[in-house]
């Protein structure tokens, strides 16, 4: 009997582990985490939304590769990985919010990346921006090479920055600043700031 009970005793006390000790609970884990399945560490890459940039329609939108620049609490700033179109600022407006890049950003890049739930994430089209020119120097400690390729054509690219007023530069794919007419098609690199506390399922 006294055997009996010891083992009875003891699968008691191995389910009690295995039910409160083993694994960690969601309760436990940053939302960072709860979201990506894994935790998140900035330099590293993530993917979020979709877009088509190969080239080839019937294989679907491809998954968007970002570089994590920068994590504070629930909130990630995200690059792009690489460029993902080519578009020219503007032929005939001066301004930012007037081009075809914030046009192209807010509306159809917007519009087709993202799905609902993620638009949440996003709080709204304004906050799809461009890289900020001081980015550019911190690619050859965060991302993988600091020589920024084109998605569609593999080579490497030359890309849109912008500065704390909204004026846009071009830089080369070594991250220095370059000298290029407005009407030329540069990369685009998208940049995003999501919140991962307003994901479904996550809290």
């Amino acid at each position: 009997m006294t055997n009996k009970r010891g083992i009875l005793l003891g699968l008691v006390l191995c389910i009690t582990i295995c039910m409160f000790g083993c694994g960690q609970s969601t309760e436990s884990k940053s939302m960072v985490e709860q979201y990506f399945g894994k935790e998140i560490h900035i330099g590293e890459v993530v993917t979020f939304g979709a877009y088509e940039s190969d080239g080839d329609t019937t294989n679907g939108a491809e998954r968007i590769r970002w570089n994590v620049y920068n994590i504070e609490g629930n909130y990630l700033c995200l690059v792009a990985e690489e460029c993902i179109e080519r578009i020219s600022f503007n032929v005939e407006e001066d301004e930012y919010t007037g081009s075809a890049i914030h046009k192209w950003l807010t509306e159809e890049f917007y519009s087709l990346a993202f799905t609902d739930a993620e638009k949440r994430m996003l709080g709204g089209d304004e906050l799809v921006l461009l890289p900020h020119i001081n980015q550019t120097n911190q690619d050859a400690k965060y991302a993988k090479s600091i020589q920024i390729r084109d998605k569609l054509t593999k080579e490497y690219a030359t890309y849109w920055v912008m500065d704390d007023e909204r004026n846009l530069y071009a830089t080369d794919f070594w991250g220095n600043v370059i000298a290029e007419p407005m009407q030329k098609k540069n990369g685009v690199r998208p940049m995003i700031f999501i919140d991962v506390s307003l994901a479904p399922n996550v809290g």
